[in-house]
């Protein structure tokens, strides 16, 4: 089974958090973490998502993302970590391991839940997103229904109000996840900024339409039928996920190799042995590697 544009997008961002257990450094390991209780609203679900679901078929499967309830209080942190003497590079460890504890420990008391839900098949595919203390369900109406009266559970929204589909065109599909993390990963990671953020600064939404448009050209010069309106889809991205940031710009704030060289770096690849110039894809695969062997050393 393949998931339409935007599903794709988000089960391959989420994919590369781990779900491990993540270890104290020194810096949090001194005093509680501040957290921020997050309320939820008042159905848990957004805008008419409860009614969609009520009234789809029963066979449907949707993809919706879950904010939870609690998430680090990134102002007290700072202001508990400016008290001390760390370098730069230990304050980054420690918000990285103070959002990834938060997240574990909530997404722990909601596993219990999930696990019933999988077993009884209501819910397929769950995927952890430590960063932003969220969860990516795919499910029935009357799962994800069920998951909205967790306690842990803040709200629920679809992502980009995209059901699950079955495909004939799998490698399609898989183009359109490939051209959309082109898009965004890079310039996330070499910015260190949030998806909703990045987007608002000057020049980007015309790199990455550049991106996008020398991705278009690689496809179809391989043969590749890309479903559906990708240029469209991509905005709506930074819109449905705004506080996200690239699986891309975890691994650079981790100090660990990236999946680069398969995202914008497979496009250049590509372009070359099929003749089609990717400057674009180019200059941001070459800043990744940069950054990753400057932290390498």
């Amino acid at each position: 089974m393949a998931f339409r544009v935007a599903t794709a997008l988000v089960l391959a961002l989420a994919a590369g958090c781990s779900g491990k257990t993540p270890q104290p450094t020194g810096l949090t390991a001194r005093r509680p973490l501040p957290l921020k209780q997050v309320r939820p609203s008042r159905d848990r679900f957004e805008g008419d998502f409860r009614a969609r679901l009520r009234a789809s078929d029963p066979s449907m499967r949707f993809v919706a993302l879950v904010d939870l309830t609690e998430q680090l209080d990134l102002r007290a942190f700072a202001r508990q970590l400016r008290k001390g003497s760390a370098s730069k590079a230990e304050t980054r460890a420690a918000v990285v391991h103070g959002l990834e504890s938060v997240a574990a420990r909530q997404q722990a008391r909601l596993r219990p839940l999930l696990d019933r839900l999988v077993a009884s098949g209501l819910v397929g595919n769950v995927h952890p997103v430590a960063v932003v203390n969220r969860v990516v369900v795919e499910g029935t109406a009357d799962g994800l229904l069920a998951i909205g009266s967790s306690d842990e559970v803040a709200r629920l929204f679809t992502a980009a109000g995209v059901p699950v589909k079955v495909s004939d065109n799998v490698h399609g599909e898989l183009w359109v996840k490939l051209i959309v993390n082109c898009a965004y990963n890079a310039i996330s990671a070499i910015s260190r900024m949030p998806y909703g953020e990045m987007v608002t600064c000057e020049g980007i939404p015309a790199l990455m339409d550049d991106v996008v448009s020398e991705c278009l050209a690689v496809a179809e010069a391989a043969g590749i039928r890309v479903p559906g309106d990708v240029r469209a889809t991509v905005p709506g991205i930074a819109r449905a996920m705004g506080s996200q940031y690239s699986s891309t710009a975890q691994d650079l704030m981790r100090g660990k190799p990236s999946e680069i060289d398969h995202l914008n770096g497979y496009i250049v690849r590509k372009g070359q042995a099929l003749g089609v110039p990717t400057p674009a894809n180019r200059v941001l695969h070459s800043l990744v590697r940069l950054l990753e062997s400057k932290a390498a050393s």
